[in-house]
């Protein structure tokens, strides 16, 4: 169903919900948004449920709920804000500064790409142009990044320091749109802006501010960034001399660890442990885990079983 909508940097989108669950389509002419963003329901005709053991395939009948705060935990994980400065000797000051977004995805979810393309009603999906089976959306039409993404976002927190990426995404792209990059000190400020975005951003002394945690944010997050496993051990009191451990994982960045403890604190159980650099020059991170078994029991399972995974990392759930 997915694959008979156009898609396209230039074209419109065309959804086709004939599920009747609310949603909104991008369609020629629109001049205005909705003033709240709704969740969208992507619903197969034939059946509601995908086997994820096609790798790259889309077509097959699925069912695909997209709550706005499930994007926007999915966006904290997967989603990169992007500032470039061209070079062109034909362009009026030598340099062309350029916005846009940009979230990969295994091929395997290349449905949660389309989901995400369709609740938009923006951008275009490509793959990804090395070896790996990796497909990407992308959206730097100004006008849809001003009108549809940067509304958004303004409305859904990200929580996570890339939120400061984004907010310099939005006054490069307010500059733009206002023409400043046609003059030497408006371009100077947005590579001002270039020089601290993104791997080059100090992140040491960042100000979290207020997190908040909700369960579609958190599901969201976790499609990103978690990882369910088991693991075996040794163990002499175990009639078998060994024991499983199952574990929900969840590893940032230390500039992330106010994150990882607003989640702790909402889930009620696991532990934070910091893992220096492996490298030199490299990051310390901080990992978030749950695994003693009655947590695991009691706290994690009921919660996704509840609110469950969207992506093929569900199937590693499953597993756990």
């Amino acid at each position: 169903m997915l694959r008979n909508a156009k898609f396209g940097p230039e074209g419109a989108l065309l959804s086709p919900c004939n599920s009747g669950a609310p949603c909104w389509i991008r369609i020629p002419g629109l001049t205005s948004l909705p003033s709240v963003f709704p969740p969208i329901t992507l619903v197969s005709p034939n059946t509601t449920t995908r086997s994820h053991s096609d790798s790259s395939s889309s077509d097959a009948g699925l069912t695909i709920e997209l709550p706005p705060k499930w994007i926007a935990g999915f966006s904290a994980g997967e989603i990169s804000f992007n500032l470039t400065i061209e070079t062109k000797s034909s362009y009026r000051l030598g340099k062309r500064p350029r916005v846009g977004v940009s979230l990969p995805q295994d091929g395997r979810d290349l449905p949660i790409l389309e989901a995400i393309q369709n609740y938009f009603g923006c951008g275009y999906i490509v793959k990804d142009s090395g070896d790996r089976a990796v497909w990407i959306f992308r959206c730097d039409n100004p006008e849809e990044l001003e009108t549809i993404i940067v509304p958004f976002f303004d409305q859904f927190n990200l929580v996570s320091s890339k939120n400061l990426d984004f907010q310099d995404m939005k006054k490069a792209l307010q500059m733009i749109r206002g023409k400043e990059h046609l003059t030497p000190e408006g371009l100077a400020k947005i590579q001002e802006i270039h020089a601290q975005m993104n791997l080059k951003r100090d992140r040491s002394t960042i100000d979290h501010g207020t997190i908040e945690i909700t369960e579609d944010w958190l599901r969201g997050f976790v499609d990103a960034e978690g990882s369910f496993y088991s693991s075996v051990t040794p163990n002499k009191t175990s009639a078998l001399g060994y024991r499983v451990i199952a574990t929900l994982s969840i590893t940032q960045t230390v500039s992330e660890k106010p994150v990882l403890e607003a989640i702790k604190k909402y889930i009620g159980c696991g532990f934070i442990k910091t893992k220096p650099a492996k490298n030199p020059g490299g990051r310390a991170v901080c990992e978030y885990q749950v695994n003693a078994f009655k947590d695991i029991l009691n706290v994690i399972i009921p919660f996704f079983n509840a609110n469950p995974l969207l992506t093929t990392k569900n199937l590693n759930y499953q597993d756990l």
